[in-house]
């Protein structure tokens, strides 16, 4: 429902699908981020996401697969604490690091090399 915060869909054979909605008002702050690749794969899979929170780095792959008859590809979710805004970098698949860039939190973002982060807004 592009709040920030996660939902999750369940599907079981046979049974009827359910959505947990996760509505809790926490007054914690989040980013999203989607990568697109030039000069490797598409989707930047094999990529890393440094988030700089001034006292920690949060790093994290973006993968496929991760269960029996399901994945993940495409937003990668960073939840930031108390941040209202943080510092970030991506280490491209073929091993290039893009430059720290400094984003507000609450947001979705495209991150590609060329470009590097822009603002996505829902169509």
């Amino acid at each position: 429902d592009r709040d920030g915060d996660l939902d999750l869909a369940l599907f079981s054979s046979g049974g009827k699908p359910r959505l947990l909605r996760n509505d809790q008002k926490s007054g914690h702050h989040w980013l999203q981020f989607k990568l697109q690749g030039t000069n490797c794969n598409r989707d930047a899979i094999g990529a890393w996401v440094e988030v700089n929170l001034g006292d920690r780095v949060i790093r994290q792959e973006l993968t496929i697969g991760g269960g029996h008859a399901s994945g993940h590809l495409g937003w990668m979710h960073f939840g930031l604490g108390q941040a209202n805004s943080v510092r970030l970098r991506v280490q491209w698949p073929y091993g290039d690091w893009g430059s720290w860039q400094t984003v507000q939190s609450d947001g979705f973002y495209l991150i590609d090399k060329e470009n590097g982060v822009g603002t996505w807004r829902a169509p």
